[in-house]
């Protein structure tokens, strides 16, 4: 098991685009249960006009995101992935360019677990695959390819 920041392949600091892929309709489906249960709360005037701009979920999920990286996080790749302050979270390095990273969340009444696997190819692109479960079922699983674009970040703020 390697971890020592040395031994890790860096990612290039600046702005990077990331497309899903593999079969999203779970995550789909996901996403589509929790924007219901949030919509469902508001008024009808709220929903309908938040609706609108959301646009559709699907085509949200299959656009490529942009990510600002800052300079520490490309030195710990791992600091990205595992984010979640109230979660059990492991990092275990195969090798100065792969890591699993493993989350375990828990909250009144339910469990969540994922598990990331990263790929680093080289400086400026990284991929790998990710799966998630909450409360032991509903898995979640997609792949992930991540290049970087540019130096400046543009109005793309970090995290």
């Amino acid at each position: 098991m390697h971890s020592s920041a040395e031994q890790q392949t860096m990612l290039q600091p600046g702005l990077w685009e990331t497309q899903l892929s593999g079969d999203l309709t779970a995550l789909v489906e996901s996403a589509k249960k929790q924007m219901e249960a949030v919509l469902g709360e508001l008024d009808e005037e709220t929903r309908k006009a938040m609706e609108s701009k959301l646009g559709s979920i699907e085509d949200q999920i299959k656009a490529p995101t942009q990510e600002c990286i800052t300079p520490e996080e490309a030195a710990d790749v791992t600091s990205g992935f595992l984010s979640q302050d109230d979660c059990d979270s492991s990092a275990n390095w195969s090798g100065p360019d792969r890591v699993e990273l493993t989350e375990n969340c828990s909250a009144d009444t339910s469990s969540e677990k994922t598990v990331t696997t990263v790929q680093i190819l080289n400086s400026k692109e990284f991929e790998g695959e990710s799966s998630a479960s909450h409360d032991g079922s509903d898995t979640l699983h997609f792949g992930f390819t991540s290049k970087w674009v540019a130096d400046d970040c543009g109005d793309v703020e970090p995290d």
